[in-house]
C-alpha cells in the first residue's frame, strides 16, 4: 500500500510576513515569494529573474521607509511603487537605491554589489539581503500595532503602554459628522442651489459663524466636565484606599485604576479583544523568532555549498 505524499504546510510565519507586508503596502511580495528565494538560482528556474525584480522593489520600498522614519502612507506608497515598477529605469533606480544605502548600513556580500546583472543574483542572496534590511530597520516591533490591528480586524485596539482615556469609538466619530453636517447643510444647499447677493452671503456667514461658536462654546464645556469627571473617578478610588498617609505615591498611583481601565472593564467586549491582542503579541514574537531562524539556517547551508559567493553580516 503506498503511502500517500505529504502536503506540505505553510510555515507558520507566513501569515507574519504576509501581514507585515500589507501593513507596509508591499502587497505585491508575499510569503511565497519569500520561500521560493530560498533556492532560486537563475540557472534552474525560469521565473528567477521575475522573482528577484521583485525583491529589488522591495528593497527599495522598504528603505524608502526607513530614511522617512516610517512617516508614510500605505496606500500612496503602494501607487508610488506601482508607478516606479513600471517606469524603463524602475529596475535600476530599486537596485541604485537598495545597493547605496544596504552598503551604508553594514551588508556586505560581493555578488550583491558586483553581478553585471542584477536580476541574476542567487535567490538566498536577496533573502539574506531582505532579511537584513528588516532586522536594521527594526520592521516587525516598528509595525506590531498595525499588524495585530490586521489579523483582529479592529482598527482600535491598543497595545501596552494603554492610554489614561479611552479612545475615541469610530460611531462617536459617526455621530460627530452627522451633527456637524445637519449643522451647516441649510448654508450648504443654499450657497449651492441660488446665487445670492453679497448682503445676503455676509448674513449667511454671519450665521453660520453663529453656530460655530455656539458649537465651540459647547464643545468647551464638555471639556471641563470631563476634566472634572476624570478627577472625580481619582478622588473616589482614592478615597476607597482609606488612610494614604504612609503610602508611598508610587503605591498610590499603582492601586488606582485610570479611566481607561475602567472602560475596558464595562465593556466585557472591548477587554476581551484587547486579551486576544496580547495572545497575538506573543504569538507574533514567537513567529518572528521562527522566520529569522530559518533565513539563518539558508545562510547557513549557502555558506556551506557556495562559500567563495558569500559574505555577509546581519546586525
Amino acid at each position: 500500500m503506498e503511502t500517500p505524499p505529504k502536503v506540505k504546510q505553510k510555515a507558520s510565519f507566513a501569515r507574519l510576513l504576509k501581514d507585515l507586508m500589507t501593513s507596509l503596502g508591499v502587497k505585491y511580495l508575499t510569503p511565497e515569494h519569500i520561500r521560493l528565494s530560498k533556492s532560486s538560482e537563475a540557472a534552474v528556474n525560469p521565473s528567477h529573474q521575475s522573482l528577484v525584480g521583485l525583491l529589488w522593489r522591495a528593497l527599495h520600498d522598504l528603505c524608502m521607509i526607513i530614511i522617512g522614519n516610517f512617516e508614510f502612507d500605505c496606500t500612496a506608497l503602494a501607487k508610488e511603487s506601482q508607478v516606479l515598477s513600471e517606469e524603463p529605469n524602475g529596475l535600476e533606480v530599486c537596485v541604485e537605491v537598495a545597493r547605496y544605502y544596504l552598503y551604508d548600513w553594514g551588508f556586505l556580500n560581493k555578488d550583491f554589489y558586483t553581478m553585471p546583472n542584477p536580476l541574476d543574483i542567487s535567490g538566498p542572496i536577496m533573502l539574506c539581503a531582505l532579511a537584513f534590511v528588516l532586522t536594521h530597520g527594526d520592521f516587525f516591533s516598528r509595525q506590531e500595532l498595525a499588524i495585530i490591528r490586521l489579523q483582529l480586524s479592529d482598527s482600535t485596539v491598543c497595545l501596552p503602554p494603554y492610554p489614561k482615556v479611552p479612545v475615541i469609538q469610530p460611531e462617536h466619530k459617526e455621530n460627530a459628522l452627522k451633527n456637524t453636517v445637519e449643522t451647516f447643510q441649510d448654508t450648504i444647499a443654499y450657497q449651492v442651489e441660488v446665487r445670492p447677493q453679497i448682503a445676503q452671503s455676509v448674513h449667511h456667514i454671519h450665521a453660520a459663524y453663529g453656530k460655530l461658536q455656539a458649537k465651540l462654546k459647547e464643545l468647551r464645556a464638555l471639556e471641563a466636565s470631563h476634566t472634572r469627571l476624570l478627577q472625580r473617578i481619582h478622588d473616589v478610588q482614592l478615597q476607597q484606599l482609606g488612610s494614604t498617609t504612609l503610602m508611598e505615591k508610587s503605591t498610590i498611583d499603582d492601586s488606582i485604576l485610570s479611566p481607561y481601565y475602567l472602560w475596558l472593564f464595562e465593556h466585557r467586549e472591548k477587554l476581551k479583544l484587547h486579551q486576544q491582542a496580547l495572545e497575538q503579541r506573543l504569538t507574533n514574537y514567537s513567529d518572528e523568532k521562527l522566520f529569522y531562524q530559518w533565513v539563518l539556517a539558508t545562510i547557513c547551508k549557502t555558506q556551506q555549498t557556495s562559500p567563495r559567493l558569500y559574505h555577509a553580516r546581519v546586525v
